[in-house]
């Protein structure tokens, strides 16, 4: 139970690192369209 809950916790910060890096991408990308 221990094992498999220390899982999805790990599956979780992964998600928002994912996300975060998704984000990031993507307000570059408009920036340098507005710039541009």
């Amino acid at each position: 139970m221990k094992d498999q809950l220390s899982l999805m916790e790990s599956g979780v910060n992964l998600l928002i690192n994912g996300m975060s890096v998704v984000f990031f991408f993507l307000l570059i990308l408009i920036l340098s369209t507005y710039l541009l």
